[in-house]
């Protein structure tokens, strides 16, 4: 599973640079989040710096965590919008929550 996990946040990390619509929403904002796979032994990051973002192994400090199962936090990065309103419910995130409305955001519109 984690290997999946790992595939869904590199496609998920190369949707969002790709759409020309999101990058007002990236630029400017230069954060790590944390995703940890509470279930494996899997812990990656999306890093988005100077408009983009890259999946990138664990590295300290992260600005915002998300946890949780790893079938879970799949669905959430998955693009379906049905299992993300699900999985949404079955996750954690912690951080400032101007950082976490737009990690949402750019989830929900990236599709």
């Amino acid at each position: 599973m984690a290997v999946c996990l790992e595939r869904l946040l590199a496609e998920k990390a190369e949707r969002v640079g790709r759409k020309a619509h999101l990058k007002p929403l990236t630029a400017g904002w230069d954060r790590v989040v944390g995703i940890v796979a509470e279930d494996v032994p899997a812990r990656y990051c999306l890093t988005f710096s100077g408009g983009g973002v890259a999946c990138t192994a664990w590295q300290e400090p992260v600005h915002l965590e998300v946890r949780g199962r790893a079938r879970d936090l799949a669905m959430l990065f998955g693009g379906d919008e049905l299992a993300y309103q699900y999985a949404k419910q079955q996750v954690s995130t912690k951080g400032r929550i101007g950082d976490r409305l737009k990690l949402e955001a750019l989830l929900r519109l990236s599709g």
